[in-house]
C-alpha cells in the first residue's frame, strides 16, 4: 500500500520535468542552452537530495535498531551474571547425575 521513497522522489522529479514541458508548450517559452542546463541541474539536485535523505533516514532506523538490540544483549547478560554460581559439590552431584542419566563410557586416547 506504502510508495517506497525513492519510487516517490522519481515520481516528483518527473512531474517537475512535466510541468516545465506544459509550460513550454502552452505558454511557448522559448528554452536557451544555458536554461536547459538550469533546469536538468535543479531536477537532478532535488532527486539527489531526496535519495539521500532516505538514505540518512534508512541508516538512522539501523542504528535505532543496533542500539536496541545491544540494550537487550547487556540486560540479559546482567541477569545472567547475577546468578549465583554453583558451588563445586553441586557441581560435582550435577555431574554424577548426568552420568547416571547418559551411561557413556569414555576410553582414553593412546
Amino acid at each position: 500500500n506504502n510508495v517506497h521513497p525513492v519510487t516517490h522522489a522519481i515520481g516528483n522529479t518527473m512531474r517537475r520535468v512535466v510541468i516545465m514541458l506544459v509550460c513550454m508548450v502552452a505558454f511557448r517559452t522559448p528554452m536557451t542552452p544555458l536554461g536547459a542546463c538550469g533546469s536538468a541541474l535543479a531536477i537532478g539536485g532535488s532527486y539527489l537530495y531526496a535519495t539521500v535523505k532516505q538514505q540518512e533516514k534508512a541508516a538512522e532506523v539501523k542504528a535505532a535498531q543496533a542500539a536496541a538490540d545491544a540494550d537487550r544483549v547487556s540486560e540479559n547478560l546482567e541477569a545472567w551474571s547475577s546468578q549465583p554460581s554453583p558451588s563445586s559439590a553441586e557441581a560435582e552431584a550435577t555431574a554424577r547425575k548426568l552420568k547416571e542419566a547418559l551411561p557413556l563410557e569414555v576410553s582414553p586416547v593412546e
